[in-house]
């Protein structure tokens, strides 16, 4: 994001690309174009969403939001709206991990800014849910990863239903159902938690 080149928002998901052109328009009265981008290297194609708007641009400065890897900045949000930030960030940079008998075991967003991860984990205690954040140092990577999780039947039925309503990437929602969770939290969060026809998928393995 610059007053130069607008905003640029890029994804290999044709389901994130498509309603992000749709909410610009819809937000805020604006065109924009989707390119796709082909790297040199043996990596899968990505698609580029970019608003050529300067106005915009000043008014999201005004606002103190950011964006990019590593400098993006967290809005401060009431909770009925940092649910759907939160499902965003899952979409983006979201992974769901499965334990041995098939169960959720915990949803993680992984990111290279670890400040903006730490106002999200107190933002989230705010709001009675523990996380964990972690750092990670990968081979042949000098950048520090951090990840947080969150963990527990207790914390995860406060965000199963929520997160499960406003994520659009089908192949990540399709783990956010009743059938991955304990009897006991699906009763607990029936009242926000919707239902899907999906067969339970595979498991899916995170180094600690």
């Amino acid at each position: 994001m610059d007053l130069r080149n607008g905003i640029w928002f890029h994804s290999t998901d044709r389901e994130l690309i498509d309603p992000a052109k749709s909410l610009v328009t819809s937000l805020f009265r604006l065109s924009s174009s989707i390119y796709l981008e082909k790297p040199k290297l043996h990596r899968k194609p990505r698609l580029r969403l970019a608003v050529y708007s300067r106005t915009l641009v000043r008014w999201l400065f005004k606002q103190k939001l950011n964006f990019g890897t590593q400098r993006w900045t967290v809005p401060k949000l009431s909770k009925n709206l940092f649910c759907p930030y939160i499902a965003g960030l899952f979409d983006a940079e979201g992974q769901v991990v499965l334990a041995p008998s098939g169960r959720l075991s915990k949803l993680v967003l992984h990111s290279a800014n670890g400040s903006s991860l730490r106002i999200i984990e107190h933002r989230l205690g705010e709001f009675g849910v523990e996380c964990l954040l972690r750092t990670r140092n990968r081979e042949r990577k000098p950048s520090v990863h951090y990840q947080l999780e969150i963990r527990k039947s207790q914390n995860l039925k406060c965000f199963i239903g929520p997160i499960a309503r406003h994520s659009r990437l089908t192949r990540k929602k399709q783990y956010l159902t009743e059938d991955l969770i304990s009897k006991k939290v699906a009763e607990a969060c029936r009242y926000n938690s919707p239902r899907f026809s999906m067969r339970p998928p595979t498991k899916a393995n995170l180094k600690n």
